[in-house]
């Protein structure tokens, strides 16, 4: 257990730290852990934000402390492109493998990565601009 613990605390030490360019959505290194693990399922992403602004065990379902955290936190443009990508890039991984076997080959789901993928920056790029302008 504390191997696992370890290797995710240098992963997510990694994401802070990483000079690789930003995509200019707003995105920190907090977001971008949370559109990651998303790729397991979406639900997983409000989870991954919650354990990442370490709003530790004594939330409850109708606490608003993680909204709290993000509204201080993440500017609304950057929220909104978050809701974009989360919205539009790749399915689950059990959905995405649905596709390739039912599509007929592993070709098809590149297909579905790339163009869920430059479909959901496109539009978050687009919905950060005018959220931008509007505040």
């Amino acid at each position: 257990m504390q191997f696992v613990t370890l290797v995710k605390n240098q992963e997510i030490q990694h994401a802070k730290n990483s000079n690789m360019p930003r995509i200019p959505l707003g995105f920190d290194w907090k977001m971008s852990i949370a559109l990651q693990t998303g790729l397991a399922a979406k639900e997983v992403v409000v989870s991954t934000l919650g354990v990442l602004y370490s709003l530790g065990k004594d939330v409850k379902e109708e606490d608003s402390s993680l909204a709290d955290a993000i509204s201080k936190n993440i500017p609304f443009a950057s929220e909104v492109s978050f809701i974009v990508v989360i919205m539009i890039y790749l399915p689950c991984l059990a959905a995405s493998v649905v596709f390739t076997r039912e599509a007929g080959g592993i070709k098809y789901f590149f297909y579905l990565f790339v163009l869920t993928s430059l479909t959901a920056y496109g539009l978050a790029f687009i919905a950060y601009n005018i959220a931008k302008i509007l505040t």
